[in-house]
């Protein structure tokens, strides 16, 4: 038997669902809009895995947060209009095989260190930088949860800012580098100064590398999402920013940027799955 996951990547603009291989080979892939609506969308995630095959073994859930892995609970997730919701206890009992809910920046995290730029790293940590920046910690091909969930994208870097987050958060990494917080303080992408992407964006981004150097001593980091698409060039200035700030004080860790692009949250839930399929089939 060739056994399958099925992942699913869940955010404000689509519904996605795959079923995939051992190796992160993709064997079928469908996409829909969400319905804003807890139960309706259960009903989409329906239709989406109606193409599954008998092999599939386990399931996992790319969830906006913030939720508690432990108990599998999304507490908030804005952009689909949930609110104490428990999408891997529901999506689970639809499919019949163990299924998980991972925060969906954790399973890009996940997803580096299994397939992607990180492969070799024992300690990963992860920032995508996107409409909000989402942070994931990985160490020995597991994802750190600790008591909840690390949120570094909202580490405090300005506190007298008057850039906030949409969460209300003060000169936060996501209120000064984002691309939502980008639109909203100058109208359009297209409208950010050159100086802005030259300077200011990668001072940030380079306090947040050296930052997670200190606190996480990370083998690599891996940058995504569609801001480093956008502007890859930030990188290069933002790692020299890191190496002024951390002095030679610790050894500096690779920065790289993401190899799996827009796959990364499809094979960060399937390598969840397969994660929660060993952890099964152990304890029987």
């Amino acid at each position: 038997m060739t056994e399958t996951v099925i992942g699913f990547d869940f955010g404000g603009t689509w519904l996605r669902a795959a079923e995939v291989g051992r190796d992160g080979s993709i064997l079928w892939d469908e996409r829909r809009s969400p319905a804003r609506d807890y139960p309706k969308d259960l009903e989409i995630v329906r239709g989406l895995v109606e193409r599954r095959s008998d092999d599939v073994v386990a399931a996992a859930v790319a969830s906006p947060g913030p939720l508690d892995f432990h108990t599998g609970e999304v507490m908030r997730a804005a952009n689909l209009q949930w609110l104490n919701q428990f999408p891997g206890r529901d999506i689970g009992e639809m499919l019949g095989v163990p299924t998980v809910v991972e925060n969906d920046a954790d399973v890009a995290a996940l997803a580096e260190a299994t397939y992607g730029a990180g492969r070799d790293a024992d300690v990963l940590v992860y920032y995508g930088i996107g409409t909000g920046v989402g942070s994931g910690v990985v160490v020995n091909r597991a994802i750190f949860h600790g008591s909840l969930d690390p949120e570094f994208g909202h580490q405090i870097l300005e506190p007298g800012s008057d850039r906030r987050c949409t969460a209300g958060h003060r000169g936060c990494l996501e209120a000064l580098i984002s691309g939502g917080s980008l639109v909203r303080v100058f109208g359009s992408v297209e409208a950010v100064p050159a100086e802005e992407w030259c300077e200011i964006v990668p001072h940030y981004l380079g306090q947040a590398l050296a930052n997670a150097a200190l606190f996480l001593s990370p083998r690599v980091i891996v940058l995504g999402g569609g801001v480093i698409d956008h502007r890859p060039d930030i990188v290069p200035p933002a790692i020299r920013e890191m190496e002024i700030m951390l002095e030679g004080f610790v050894p500096r860790p690779r920065v790289m940027i993401s190899e799996l692009g827009k796959e990364v949250g499809i094979l960060g839930a399937a390598a969840a799955a397969w994660k929660i399929y060993a952890e099964d089939a152990a304890s029987r």
